[in-house]
C-alpha cells in the first residue's frame, strides 16, 4: 500500500476507524458529506485509517470517493478511541499545512474552510460531559496538576466544564504534528495504565 500522497495541498482530512460495519458506515457518511457539502475543501485529500483490512466492496467505495486507505496498528487493546493517535503518527501528513482529524460519526453540513487555519492546535469542547468534574479532579490530583477553572460550556448539556476536548474535532498545524503526537501518546499511555 502506498503511504505517501503525490501532491502538496494546504489541508488534509482524516478519520480512524475499526473495520466494523457501524463505523465504516459512519466514515462513509463523513466522506460523502465532505465531498457534497465541503465547499472549498470538498476535494481535500481524505485519509481513512483502519485497524484492519476492509471488505473489498467497502474499500472500492472509499477509493471511488478519493480516500486513501492506511492500515494502522492499534494504539491500545483496552481503549479503542486511542487508536486515533496513529493518524498523527503518519509522517507524510507534514506535506500539508493543516491536518484535520474528525471522528467518523461527524458529518459536514457546510463549507468549513474559514475555520480551518491554525498556527498551532484548534479543538472543539466536548458536546456532553462524558467525564465528570470528580473524575477530572482525581486525574489532575494523580498527576499533581492544578485543575483549571470550569469556564467553558458543553454545547448540548449547557453544563460548565474545564477545557475538555474529546478529540472528535482536532485541527493541527503540521509544524506541531510530531511533538503533539509524541506528547499525547505519553499521556494517553499513562492514563490507560
Amino acid at each position: 500500500m502506498n503511504n505517501s500522497p503525490s501532491t502538496t495541498d494546504s489541508l488534509v482530512i482524516g478519520c480512524v476507524t475499526e473495520p466494523v460495519a457501524k463505523y465504516l458506515q459512519q466514515a462513509a457518511r463523513l466522506l460523502l458529506s465532505l465531498r457534497w457539502f465541503g465547499g472549498k475543501v470538498s476535494n481535500s485529500p481524505f485519509i481513512l485509517c483502519t485497524t484492519g483490512k476492509l471488505p473489498e466492496k467497502t474499500e472500492c467505495f472509499f477509493k471511488k470517493y478519493g480516500a486513501q486507505i492506511i492500515l494502522i496498528d492499534r494504539f491500545s487493546q483496552q481503549h479503542g478511541p486511542s487508536n486515533k493517535l496513529r493518524f498523527f503518527e503518519l509522517d507524510f501528513l507534514d506535506k500539508w499545512d493543516q491536518i484535520l482529524l474528525l471522528d467518523c460519526d461527524t458529518v459536514i453540513v457546510q463549507d468549513p474552510s474559514e475555520f480551518l487555519h491554525t498556527s498551532g492546535l484548534s479543538v472543539k469542547v466536548a458536546d456532553l460531559p462524558t467525564v465528570t468534574t470528580e473524575q477530572f479532579q482525581g486525574l489532575f490530583s494523580k498527576f499533581k496538576l492544578t485543575m483549571p477553572p470550569e469556564k467553558y460550556i458543553h454545547d448540548i448539556s449547557g453544563e460548565s466544564c474545564i477545557s475538555y476536548f474529546n478529540s472528535g474535532v482536532i485541527l493541527l498545524n503540521s509544524t506541531w504534528r510530531e511533538k503533539f503526537a509524541k506528547t499525547w501518546s505519553v499521556y494517553n499511555k499513562t492514563v490507560i495504565e
